[in-house]
């Protein structure tokens, strides 16, 4: 009956929807087979060089992490179950935190094959400084938060640290390392490796998970350690 339905679908479709589809697929295999490059339907400027799949996979992005961002306050629109988990496990918002340094790493230098190389001191300096908006606009979000008494669940990132203070540590560490494509993904994978290693046989799962939060690192190790685990995210991305 199934069959019956879809063969009827089918020839009530318009007849010549067929022959132009058919000739729009032998006109692209002939395009592709004179080495013609479709520029419109792969990339986004004229020269080749970006891809609108990673255009689009950027903007999809953001905008689905700031409405996750602001609905998340809103339970009967945004279950909380989506909401960034709490122990084990993973969830949309936990997706999103890890889909933006990817995005951003797909988009880096170092990804583009332009690595900086040797460079001076103060150099260094200038590429460090750059990251200034990141920094700002963590200390700006744990002022405002803490202006407005806003309750931010301490077991995501502490009591200080914020998702701004990571993305600027991780820019940090793969800007001194400067690490080109393939030196990259060994040390991603190397540091994920190591990492979970030394979560599940140290202790150090323990310790994020119940320990006090006696001192600036034991009040933020949420934050901070998880900047190991962003930072092989940004590696295996690059």
């Amino acid at each position: 009956l199934g069959v019956l339905c879809a063969a009827l679908a089918a020839f009530r479709a318009e007849p010549l929807a067929w022959a132009r589809q058919a000739m729009r697929i032998r006109a692209s295999r002939a395009v592709r087979k004179e080495g013609a490059y479709a520029l419109r339907f792969t990339h986004v400027d004229a020269a080749g060089e970006k891809l609108r799949f990673v255009s689009e996979y950027r903007a999809i992005v953001m905008v689905t992490t700031c409405v996750a961002i602001l609905a998340v306050d809103f339970a009967a629109v945004f279950p909380r179950e989506h909401a960034k988990t709490e122990e084990y496990g993973y969830s949309l918002m936990d997706l999103g935190t890890g889909c933006i340094i990817c995005s951003t790493a797909v988009c880096s230098k170092a990804a583009r094959g332009s690595r900086q190389g040797f460079a001076s001191a103060a150099a260094v300096a200038r590429r460090l400084a750059a990251l200034w908006p990141a920094l700002a606009v963590g200390f700006l979000r744990l002022v405002t938060l803490w202006g407005i008494d806003y309750h931010v669940p301490t077991s995501e990132y502490g009591v200080h640290w914020n998702f701004f203070f990571t993305i600027a540590c991780v820019a940090a560490i793969s800007t001194l390392t400067d690490f080109g494509p393939v030196a990259s993904a060994i040390a991603g994978a190397g540091t994920l490796v190591a990492y979970q290693c030394v979560l599940t046989s140290a202790g150090v799962a323990d310790y994020v998970l119940h320990a006090p939060r006696e001192g600036l690192l034991s009040a933020n190790r949420e934050g901070i350690l998880s900047c190991v685990g962003y930072l092989g995210i940004h590696w295996l991305s690059v």
